[in-house]
């Protein structure tokens, strides 16, 4: 512009035949006409930037509704990286994420045929590289590069060999840096003040999303970890509980064959009696059925006796009048206790048993100890 009006005002005195009442209103023409058309460029400029950037607000605001579509975190970032590249022109988007280490940026969503052979790479820079992504993981703040910039710092991609400006955007969680996410454009002079701050909006939005992503993720993965765990608990209780009803029942087997003919008691009216015959009802019940034969001058119930789940008896109460239903279920309650009273003295006479054998070995061996040859020891 300046060297135009240059130009002009020193144009007369090369062509002074013109003479200066000519030449002056043409130079004002086309001082005006340079200067209407650099404002309207300008104009169509600031315009088309604000709609681009209204454009990447109103796309910052549609990201939960892309987000409420998507199944997790690697279906949003591709969702998302696809929608800008495609709504805004850009030669190339990709997300980088953070490793656990703070080591390395890896890439999880790139654009086109050329983002697909990047991931296949498993492509990753490291935090704090000479290159856009390494600096904005180690600043935690936009970097962009242009290739008419002596001090670039992007490492040239050979995959994207048309990209002249690239911008690099933190992805933050607090003041920690657990991404970026990256547009490259075709344009050196891309990327205005403007477009930064929207698209560091929206980059502030993704990094909401993959936070609650990230948690809700942590939390199936928790939910799928305790179900595990209580699955593999019911399962080792359930085990226990089969090992306890073989232990039970074996024992008190056992226990009965060696007590020979022992095999119950009968109370009459308080005495107890001899008759230890077992009634129809007393055997359905040691199979573990329940009887109840009750009327309103006579009554029979049968009951399981269970220890551990094991059956190890049952019981029979006979009355000449109607059991109500309130004292047969005290009776069950009360069996229960019986059972393990039972239990209880059976390992206690157990006990008594083994003291009494291992008394008798000490006594053995006490007195082998004290013979002094193998005639003494045959006697």
């Amino acid at each position: 512009m300046f060297a135009a009006l240059e130009f002009v005002t020193q144009s007369p005195r090369s062509l002074g035949e013109l003479g200066s009442n000519y030449f002056i209103p043409l130079a004002v023409i086309l001082i005006t006409s340079l200067s209407a058309r650099f404002l309207i460029s300008n104009a169509e400029r600031t315009a088309s930037q604000s709609a681009r950037a209204a454009h990447l607000l109103q796309f910052t605001a549609e990201i939960a509704h892309i987000t409420s579509q998507s199944l997790g975190l690697a279906p949003l970032l591709s969702q998302v990286t696809l929608q800008i590249r495609e709504r805004f022109g850009y030669y190339h988007v990709q997300v980088f994420l953070v490793d656990e280490a703070g080591e390395y940026a890896g890439l999880v969503a790139s654009t086109g045929e050329v983002g697909q052979q990047l991931l296949m790479r498993k492509h990753r820079l490291a935090v704090g590289s000479n290159s856009v992504i390494g600096q904005t993981t180690q600043r935690g703040e936009p970097v962009i590069a242009r290739d008419s910039d002596p001090k670039n710092v992007r490492f040239r991609n050979e995959l994207l060999p048309a990209t002249r400006a690239e911008l690099a955007l933190p992805i933050l969680d607090g003041d920690q840096t657990i991404g970026v996410l990256d547009v490259q454009s075709k344009d050196n002079d891309a990327f205005d003040q403007n477009e930064i701050q929207s698209l560091q909006t929206l980059a502030n939005v993704l990094a909401a999303e993959i936070r609650n992503i990230r948690l809700y993720e942590k939390q199936v993965a928790t939910a799928r970890d305790n179900e595990r765990l209580y699955q593999q608990t019911q399962s080792d209780l359930d085990e226990i509980q089969r090992l306890n009803r073989e232990l039970t029942g074996s024992a008190w087997h056992d226990y009965l064959r060696d007590m020979g003919g022992v095999t119950g008691v009968t109370l009459d009216q308080k005495q107890q009696t001899g008759d230890l015959s077992w009634s129809e009802e007393l055997l359905a019940a040691a199979q573990g059925n329940v009887i109840e034969n009750i009327t309103s001058d006579h009554s029979k119930v049968a009951v399981p006796l269970m220890l551990h789940g094991s059956l190890i008896g049952a019981v029979e109460i006979e009355a000449d009048h109607e059991i109500p239903q309130s004292k047969i279920q005290a009776m069950r309650e009360a069996l229960e206790y019986l059972a393990v009273s039972l239990e209880n003295a059976r390992l206690y006479e157990a006990s008594q048993i083994e003291n009494v054998q291992k008394q008798r070995l000490t006594e053995i061996v006490t007195r082998y100890e004290t013979v002094g040859s193998v005639e003494e020891l045959l006697r």
